[in-house]
């Protein structure tokens, strides 16, 4: 599991990655100001695409990388 942090003035969001709780594949849980969100995926490279392409968007949205946290739950 990876959990990503980032702040853009006072907002704050998260991304972790995660094996999916309710069978199998993975899921993407996106928490942003309060609200949070999830994505499924059957393969793993399907949710790393997706992980790449949501981190890079905020990057370039003006989000900062405040901190990643690894756990092997």
């Amino acid at each position: 599991m990876v959990i990503y942090f980032f702040r853009r003035g006072d907002a704050s969001l998260t991304c972790e990655t995660r094996l999916d709780p309710e069978g199998h594949g993975f899921e993407l849980v996106i928490s942003e100001d309060g609200k949070t969100r999830s994505e499924r995926f059957e393969k793993l490279p399907a949710m790393l695409a997706r992980e790449h392409e949501l981190l890079h968007a905020w990057r370039a949205l003006g989000w900062r990388e405040i901190g990643v946290s690894l756990r092997n739950d």
